[in-house]
Parts: structure tokens; sequence; C-alpha cells
């Protein structure tokens, strides 16, 4: 008579999920279709790829702070069958392994969070020196958004999106996350992309003059340094710059905000 339902938010509860020094990780549906050991393919009709799983637990933390940090690949995963399970998952559930019968279809967060872990140590070894802030914030300034996270990012299910390890490789070089963390909704830029004949307006959300405005290549490179106006405003001539994708930090080490913007 006096049960009341699991509450579904603070999930992540536990002693090492809640540090600030762990990376919780969401589990988005990888996959939604794929080719069977019997030829044909299977429809997983219960979930659409790309959209958040079902099961994926969801914060904040007890004391409000946003849990998970990013979202990764785990449901519906391919991956390789022990070599002494095959021939009992091939007559159990043929629809779940691929063919050859060395893959099956499987995972969960416990899936996810090696994708995160594997870019992790991608990211060490181009950078062998960093600490676990450093990763952290690139795996959060380089998060992808889509259709499916929205852009009211970070929220308390996709925490600040989508892993993108592609682009905290070619496009957050260490120099973007070693001083204060990065708030990426502090700044509006327009008109993206631009081409070369437009000037590029950078825009403080919180105007804020005489502020210091750092603009990074897609390598990481310091390529221009600018302080904003009176309104927390700064404009480049985008025909100053190479066509590409660029960094843009405004801050100090006391608080900082980022976007970027891409020249045609």
């Amino acid at each position: 008579a006096y049960y009341e339902d699991a509450d579904l938010t603070h999930n992540i509860v536990s002693s090492f999920q809640c540090s600030d020094r762990v990376i919780c990780v969401a589990n988005h549906v990888n996959r939604d279709t794929w080719p069977n050991y019997s030829g044909t393919w299977t429809v997983d009709t219960t979930v659409t790829a790309g959209e958040l799983m079902y099961n994926s637990s969801v914060g904040p933390t007890r004391d409000g702070r946003v849990k998970p940090e990013i979202s990764a690949p785990g449901a519906n995963d391919i991956s390789c069958i022990e070599t002494n399970s095959m021939a009992a998952i091939i007559a159990g559930a043929p629809q779940a392994v691929t063919p050859g019968g060395y893959h099956v279809v499987g995972g969960g967060t416990s899936a996810a969070s090696p994708v995160v872990a594997g870019t992790g140590a991608l990211w060490l070894e181009r950078f062998p020196n960093a600490n676990w802030e450093e990763y952290r914030n690139a795996v959060i300034w380089c998060a992808k958004q889509d259709t499916f996270t929205g852009t009211a990012l970070p929220d308390y299910e996709w925490g600040y999106g989508k892993l993108d390890a592609y682009s905290m490789m070619a496009n957050c070089a260490l120099s973007l996350s070693t001083e204060a963390p990065i708030e990426n909704s502090g700044i509006s830029i327009y008109p993206v992309p631009a081409d070369k004949n437009e000037n590029v307006t950078i825009q403080l959300n919180i105007a804020s003059a005489n502020t210091t405005v750092n603009i990074y290549n897609s390598t990481g490179q310091l390529v221009l340094i600018g302080r904003t106006d009176a309104t927390g405003k700064i404009v480049i001539a985008a025909g100053t710059l190479s066509s590409g994708l660029y960094n843009v930090v405004a801050g100090d080490n006391e608080s900082r905000s980022a976007s970027r913007f891409i020249i045609e």
C-alpha cells in the first residue's frame, strides 16, 4: 500500500559515477538493422538508430551536477564472439549473429563506455602528458549534436551530446582545454558558414567588454587574438583566414566560453 515507483531521474548515484574525474557515458542506439547468419536482415523495430536507448541511466547526481557527460553508441553494437561460444549462439540466436558466424549483436552501456575509454587511449597516444581534466574537457568541447540530442545541452540524458572521436583528434588540440572549464553555450556566431567576402560576428551571450577572444584553427594553432567591444562583440573579416573550421574560446582563467565556425 505504501509502495512508490522508482525515481526516473537521479539514476547515477554511486560513488565512482559521481566523481568529477570519472566520465559517465550514456548509451545510444548504434543500429537498428544488420545482416544475419541466415542470409537475411534483422530489423529491430523497438528502437531507432541514433536515439537514446531506453535503459540508459540519467542524471543529475544527488547534488545536482550534470551526469552523464557524454553518449556513445552502445545498443546493437556488433562485436566478436568467443570461439567456444560460437556454436551455441548461432544455434540459439542466428538473427543476432552476422554472416560467417564470428560476430554477434549486443551491447549496452557496458559497450558504450569502452568506446569513450578507447578514445581516451588515442587521446593519450597523441598527448601523453595530458591529465584527466584535459581529456574530459576535450570530450565535452567536441561533443556532437544532432536531431536526437537537440541543442539544449548539456542535459541529464545526453550530457553534452554524442562522442565525436574524430573531431577530438582533429579539432580539439590540447591548447583548448588547459585552463578553466569551457561553457559551450556562451557565444553566438554568425553567419555560419561564412564565405570569404563576409564578416564573422562573435557575440558573447552575456555582454562583457574587453574580453579576450582566441581563435584556433583545426590543428589547435592560435591564429588570432582579439578583444570584445563594449557590447561583448568582435567582428573579423573572413577573408583574413583560410577556409576551414575554427574554434573560438573567449574569457580568462576564471570563466571561458567556446564555440566554432566555418569559413567556406
